[in-house]
């Protein structure tokens, strides 16, 4: 008994066909993840205060840095949010 001889799969590259239903449900969540990412970054953010300062404590000396530490997801997220919004907005038009 021969076996067919498999195409071989790019593993990094394979591009998916979708329905016009199946595409307009994942570009509605594309949109959706890139509208909460500035959300993100305040959870996280607060989370991180809730972590460093309610649980562990902070140090006099290193108040400072801690506070910048919890603070760095919100322009870290928004500078993702940016482009991905104008790219959503240019490919709208």
């Amino acid at each position: 008994m021969k076996l067919k001889k498999q195409k071989k799969q790019n593993f990094f590259f394979n591009p998916v066909t979708l329905d016009d239903e199946n595409a307009k449900k994942a570009k509605e969540n594309y949109y959706r993840y890139i509208r909460y990412f500035p959300a993100i970054g305040v959870i996280t953010s607060l989370a991180l205060f809730v972590i460093f300062f309610l649980i562990k404590g902070v140090e006099k000396q290193d108040y400072v840095e801690k506070i910048l530490y919890c603070l760095l997801p919100i322009p870290v997220y928004m500078l993702m949010y940016i482009p991905m919004k104008i790219r959503v907005k240019k490919s709208a038009r």
